[in-house]
């Protein structure tokens, strides 16, 4: 053992100039040469204003986030999409909400643009139904009330309820598109830092010159 760190220690000095300029020299190869990768990321964002029509699910922004990452509005949207598309989707999607009736969808990553507007058409279609549903009783409860006869007594009563019930008219409004969908495309790079490659240039040269040194001894003793 001691005549094998004899002869380690031999070699040592006997390479110690390139033992020590071979790591200083490939941590300063590592920290000129990047090896970072420029990726593209697709950024799709909408911005839309909620309903107005007394319906807990789809007028109150507080709700939005449960109803658009849900399984079920998910499968309806992306009927092709496997479980594993969907629980994608569901974590690409941001929700920002800005007011009780103003909310953001915003999507980051491949076919941005295409997700997001499929997810705001059947938000928008949703909606609709509903608005549609909800006008169509309040029309027809106007229609009723005014083809009724009352007593001259139930008059003003009558007026009063078709005052109300017009008036419902006017300021019940369906979901509309603040900000239509604009996509933006961002570039990364994505890698190790100059640091971490100084470190690691500088690394892998201590173990060549390990090996250099050290293995050749070892090889040696053992034939011996």
């Amino acid at each position: 053992m001691n005549g094998l760190l004899k002869r380690i220690g031999v070699r040592i000095k006997k390479y110690i100039v390139f033992l020590i300029v071979l790591p200083l020299l490939l941590g300063i190869v590592g920290y000129f040469i990047s090896p970072s990768v420029q990726t593209n990321e697709n950024t799709a964002s909408i911005t839309i204003k909620t309903g107005s029509y007394n319906d807990a699910s789809l007028n109150d922004t507080k709700e939005i986030p449960v109803l658009l990452t849900s399984d079920s509005f998910l499968k309806e949207t992306f009927p092709d999409f496997s479980s594993e598309q969907v629980e994608e989707v569901k974590q690409k999607l941001m929700i920002e909400i800005q007011s009780n009736h103003l909310f953001q969808l915003s999507y980051q990553g491949e076919d941005s643009s295409e997700i997001l507007k499929k997810i705001s058409e059947t938000f928008m279609a949703k909606d609709q139904k509903l608005f549609s549903s909800k006008q169509s009783v309040i029309q027809s409860n106007i229609e009723e009330l005014e083809n009724e006869a009352v007593s001259d007594d139930s008059k003003v009563d009558k007026q009063r309820f078709l005052y109300e019930l017009e008036t419902t008219m006017l300021t019940i409004e369906p979901a509309q598109t603040i900000y239509p969908l604009t996509a933006e495309e961002e570039t990364k790079s994505a890698g190790m830092s100059a640091k971490k490659r100084v470190v690691l240039g500088v690394l892998i040269g201590l173990a060549i010159s390990f090996c250099l040194v050290v293995v050749p001894e070892i090889f040696r003793e053992t034939n011996d």
